[in-house]
């Protein structure tokens, strides 16, 4: 493949010629997000391609094997990372081939921690594959199809005998590419929380590097990892400092350890005396357990681990006594205790047979282990710590520990440093996880990580006792997600977060001819939007980017937009979804981008449509299966009775009669008969004619001065 300098191997039996990349700022073809459509035409040999397709999915597991992705689990590819309603399945193999590039299109972006959702293949035939996926940064979108096209093509056409080579070859290019726009890219809680988001049907809009906005205007909500827009800073500066976080926690009758804080060397010898050994050493303004020391029994140990919590917090560092437990996790979001694991670290597990050097080994083999900074699990690798746990121990590599015995091997239960989580949310008493709730509600943290030192989770913390040794204000979710997807924590949290009416403001699109006069004050005057604001938008070269600044502003209760069918062809629609849509063209036959643009706006329309009599020709099957109401606007009287009669639905018409203007509106599903409303002696225009169609849907005819309203139709 050579166009636009993409490269594959040229031993290849089937190649790839990219014909055309198109992104477009607004989403088309079905798809929530900005599209980008690609066309893909086929060189070489295809002989017995459909049984080569089988080793894509046999190799998918291999991609990428230490980071499985949110939702999407190897065997369900490619379907995973596709839309349902594409090019009805016809078995084809060329339609097998343009599915899993779409489907790694999308992949390869997720991999990069983009917020993409779903690809759709949009023709596919011998002469060409076209497919649309979401898009969000061109030149990442081009690299990332790079290494998709590049990915399939290996898999097709490498000889048997080479292809484990080619593949790694192929992936180690990849995780460089990853490794180095990563980095400015979001980071995976939140393009978890975009990804879920998106399946249950709220719209998402990236805000800066690692913020996501879910959800429009006032009814939005903004996150960052698992903070969002109602976690109190001042609260997330409490929990950042342990010993004031300790104190507060204490004051309000909330079990933890007893603390002293040293400044000085000098300052150890009163913890020892107080405390005795063994005593665990912190930093006072870390998270993540960084500079963290625990179980440590003589004075040579109490200075080195003192002297590393020191450089993270010069004004000083907590000592405490060492509490033998089992550490929890408990996740409070919003008062409520979603998730509780219990944090294992590092460690094995002697067989009788093998030395603790061997039984590490055997672990690292895990699929989701790795040494790579964004492996699900990591590696265990040995540091002074882990020594000095063999040490207390009483052990070496060489030893071979008994069978069933537990060998630790670091003092903090942190995933990063090679723990792993154990999901026993089922199994916690409700006082347990009442003293969780108590414990982020004394610090106001909305969210907050609990670790809870408890014997015996199952039983309540007043009969077996307790002790809450930290309070995380950005904890890691990924952690509860890792060990049991199926709970899926990021949707958990998501359905918490009180996001309103699904996320969804109400959005007007108006599509009609570049001139015509609009009718936003009527609009604006029928919906009750409270203190919130109506956005009117004039779509013109920034009128996308003038649609993202109305849905992204927190004051914004509705929206209507203006723009023509031309340019929504040409660039996509402003969102994925739009309540009442106002389609008309200039006169004479729309062409076929403007007819596709048109059935699309139909598609996407929740409530109700506002059609130019003008193009029912080419919408009618559309509207047939369109759920709304209809409003077919017939200034021109193009229109027959019986055409009016046959829809049923609500049809005005606009007449010169005397200088006074008359709309009929004929039943509306299951109404009999139909009204004729005398709106004054008004100016015969087809302006006006378009605000009588907003009128009737929204019954407030009395706006425009008519003594009869009718019943509401959008509620």
């Amino acid at each position: 493949m050579t166009d636009h300098g993409w490269t594959t191997s040229g031993s290849s039996s089937i190649d790839v010629q990219q014909l055309s990349l198109k992104c477009l700022p607004g989403c088309r073809f079905g798809l929530s997000q900005s599209t980008a459509v690609i066309h893909l035409t086929l060189k070489g040999r295809v002989t017995g391609l459909r049984a080569r397709l089988g080793k894509l999915a046999e190799l998918a597991p291999a991609m990428m094997p230490d980071e499985p992705l949110y939702l999407a689990p190897p065997q369900s590819w490619p379907g995973a990372f596709l839309m349902e309603g594409g090019v009805e399945n016809d078995g084809s193999v060329f339609l097998l081939l343009a599915e899993w590039f779409a489907a790694t299109g999308v992949l390869m972006q997720r991999y990069a921690r983009l917020p993409v959702g779903w690809g759709k293949v949009l023709s596919a035939s011998r002469s060409g594959l076209s497919f649309a996926v979401p898009w969000y940064h061109k030149e990442l979108l081009k690299e990332a199809l790079r290494h998709a096209v590049r990915w399939v093509l290996i898999v097709l056409s490498a000889p048997p005998l080479r292809l484990a080579e080619a593949h790694a070859q192929w992936q180690e290019g990849f995780i460089q590419w990853l490794d180095r726009v990563r980095p400015a890219q979001m980071g995976l809680n939140t393009q978890r929380f975009a990804l879920a988001a998106l399946n249950e049907g709220y719209p998402v809009a990236p805000i800066a590097q690692d913020t996501l906005q879910i959800g429009w205007g006032r009814h939005s909500r903004w996150i960052e990892s698992s903070m969002n827009d109602a976690t109190s800073g001042i609260a997330m500066r409490l929990a950042r400092n342990k010993w004031q976080t300790g104190r507060r926690l204490a004051n309000m009758g909330i079990p933890v350890p007893r603390t002293l804080v040293a400044k000085s060397i000098d300052g150890l010898a009163a913890a020892v005396e107080t405390f005795g050994y063994p005593l665990v050493v912190k930093p006072t303004n870390q998270d993540a357990a960084k500079g963290v020391t625990v179980n440590i029994q003589q004075r040579q140990e109490l200075i080195t681990a003192f002297e590393a919590a020191l450089e993270l917090s010069p004004s000083g560092a907590l000592i405490q006594p060492f509490m033998a437990g089992t550490d929890h996790r408990l996740l409070v979001v919003n008062g409520e205790c979603l998730m509780a694991s219990i944090r294992h670290p590092a460690s094995v597990t002697g067989d009788g047979k093998s030395t603790v050097e061997e039984l590490i080994d055997i672990a690292n083999r895990h699929p989701f282990r790795g040494t790579r900074k964004h492996s699900t699990l990591k590696n265990i690798t040995l540091d002074d710590d882990s020594y000095r746990w063999l040490e207390h121990q009483a052990l070496t590599l060489e030893s071979v520990p008994e069978a069933g015995r537990f060998v630790r091997l670091r003092s903090i239960p942190n995933m990063t440093t090679a723990g792993v989580h154990e999901n026993v949310t089922a199994s916690v008493h409700p006082d347990n996880k009442a003293l969780a709730v108590a414990a982020a509600k004394a610090v106001r943290l909305n969210v907050a990580g609990i670790d809870m030192l408890c014997p015996d989770i199952r039983r309540s913390w007043h009969e077996v006792g307790a002790t809450v040794i930290e309070v995380n204000g950005q904890p890691d979710v990924s952690l509860h997600w890792t060990m049991s997807p199926e709970a899926n924590i990021y949707r958990q949290m998501m359905s918490r977060m009180n996001i309103e009416g699904g996320g969804r403001i109400p959005v007007l699109l108006e599509a009609r001819p570049a001139g015509s006069a609009a009718c936003a004050d009527l609009w604006e005057k029928t919906l009750a939007l409270g203190e919130s604001v109506l956005q009117r938008v004039e779509a013109g070269d920034d009128g996308w980017k003038l649609v993202q600044r109305a849905l992204t502003d927190a004051t914004t209760g509705a929206i209507w937009a203006t723009m023509n069918l031309e340019e929504i062809a040409g660039k996509g629609f402003p969102c994925d979804v739009v309540d009442i849509s106002l389609l008309s063209v200039a006169d004479g036959t729309p062409d076929q981008g403007v007819r596709a643009a048109c059935e699309e706006a139909i598609a996407r329309t929740r409530k109700a449509i506002v059609v130019d009599a003008n193009l029912i020709d080419a919408v009618v099957a559309r509207l047939e299966d369109f759920a709304g109401d209809v409003v077919v606007v017939d200034a021109d009287q193009a229109l027959s009775p019986g055409l009016h009669a046959e829809w049923g639905r609500v049809t005005v018409k606009a007449q010169a009669n005397g200088g006074r203007l008359y709309a009929f509106v004929p039943g509306k599903r299951g109404l009999q008969g139909g009204r004729e409303i005398d709106l004054g002696s008004d100016h015969c225009s087809s302006d006006r004619v378009w605000i009588m169609a907003l009128a009737a849907l929204t019954g407030r005819f009395d706006l425009l001065g008519v003594s009869m309203a009718t019943s509401r139709f959008l509620t």
